[in-house]
């Protein structure tokens, strides 16, 4: 039976070598013990299937990785997202970092797909669209950044970065 998947991506959030020693640093997931009721992020899961530790494909030597996966059947209004979140940050910098696999089999769909989304306070969208999206549009990667349409917020900064 075949089955056409909306998406299959590998989400791999692991410790970086020495990352852990990182001043400030708040919340890692390394997945080594196996159980997704370890990490400290809220899920947002509609099916047994939407997130699943896996050993085989990993981005650290001796660490874990959690697959995300959405079929086209579970999506719908009410059901439309496999993820796992944090919660909003209010007040400081926050830095995060994590690693994509897209397996050989991957087929991006015909609409744009969000692989990972930030969300920060912007008081012109009432919808709290993400602010700034890592997604696979027309087949290729691209970021999307989201702000207000009034214009640039002065005497604050906005910071940004991208590693790929």
């Amino acid at each position: 039976m075949l089955i056409k998947f909306r998406f299959i991506i590998l989400i791999l959030i692991a410790p970086i070598a020495g990352f852990s020693q990182r001043l400030g640093l708040i919340k890692t997931a390394d997945f080594a013990d196996g159980k997704l009721s370890g990490i400290p992020f809220s899920a947002q899961l509609n099916e047994s299937y939407a997130a699943v530790i896996k050993s085989d494909t990993v981005r650290f030597p001796g660490s874990k990785s959690l697959r995300l996966e959405m079929r086209y059947q579970d999506y719908s209004l009410l059901k439309r997202r496999a993820e796992y979140a944090d919660s909003l940050i209010k007040q400081g910098e926050r830095w995060y970092g994590l690693s994509i696999f897209t397996p050989k089999t991957y087929v991006a769909d015909t609409v744009p797909e969000i692989l990972t989304q930030f969300h920060a306070k912007d008081q012109s969208d009432p919808f709290n669209s993400p602010n700034v999206a890592l997604q696979v549009k027309n087949g290729r990667y691209s970021i999307r950044v989201a702000w207000s349409t009034d214009g640039i917020t002065k005497s604050t900064f906005f910071h940004m970065m991208a590693g790929l």
